[in-house]
């Protein structure tokens, strides 16, 4: 806070330098400029930068602490780093600052990004990405070298859904109740005939790889149906 009616000009300056005193404690912090009238005193502030800094955080491991150098105009300044995971996939970001610990790592970030755009911009960067591969001009593009249903199962496997259901379910057949031993997400409402659901996390169940190929063998593919599923399901508990 700054005193508009208390002034004073130092020697050969034009400029005003005001009274100003720290919001927090009103301690006098002598005569400032206006742009450097900060709101509060180096006390005050000190100590609310050391109280977010003694935020801890489930992700950081405090026992792995070093200390790192570097140069800024001359000067060398140092800095705490720690092992920091991701807070989306738990894998580890290697050393990092505490102000990163909130962040995702380059992979998560990515999906993120990925998951907000529009679908404009999704066709504009597959156009472009096709072109590049096949070292042509955007203008002379046609078609895609892969088929659309090639190119969404390449996005299904690289959104990791399928690892996601086979975790969610704790490695267990839903419907043996038997953990591991080859599994597989199955789409209970098919790819081919429900679309909209072909990303949706609540269509994928965690099943036995020998039980998915006796349940094609049943039902075929392509216009599967969540009622099949539970028909099948049902027939296996009898």
């Amino acid at each position: 806070m700054i005193d508009r009616e208390d002034f004073i000009t130092k020697k050969g300056r034009s400029r005003k330098f005001y009274k100003a005193t720290c919001d927090k404690c009103g301690a006098d912090r002598g005569y400032k400029r206006p742009n450097h009238a900060y709101s509060l005193c180096k006390a005050c502030s000190g100590s609310i930068n050391a109280s977010k800094n003694s935020i801890k955080y489930s992700n950081v491991d405090y026992n792995s602490c070093i200390k790192a150098t570097r140069i800024v105009k001359g000067d060398i300044k140092t800095h705490k780093r720690y092992k920091i995971n991701c807070l989306e996939c738990n894998k580890s970001k290697g050393l990092a600052r505490l102000s990163n610990a909130l962040k995702p790592c380059l992979s998560c970030a990515a999906k993120i990004r990925h998951a907000n755009m529009s679908e404009e911009i999704k066709e504009a960067m597959k156009i472009k990405i096709s072109c590049t591969q096949r070292n042509m001009d955007t203008n002379d593009f046609k078609d895609f070298s892969t088929t659309r249903r090639g190119m969404e199962r390449r996005e299904f496997r690289a959104l990791g859904l399928s690892k996601q259901c086979l975790k969610k379910a704790d490695y267990i057949c839903d419907i043996t109740g038997i953990r591991g031993h080859q599994l597989v997400a199955h789409h209970m409402n098919s790819w081919d005939s429900f679309p909209e659901q072909r990303f949706d996390p609540d269509n994928l169940v965690c099943m036995s790889k020998n039980l998915h190929v006796e349940f094609h063998k049943k039902y075929g593919f392509g216009n599967n149906t969540r009622e099949q599923y539970e028909e099948f399901k049902a027939e296996f508990s009898q």
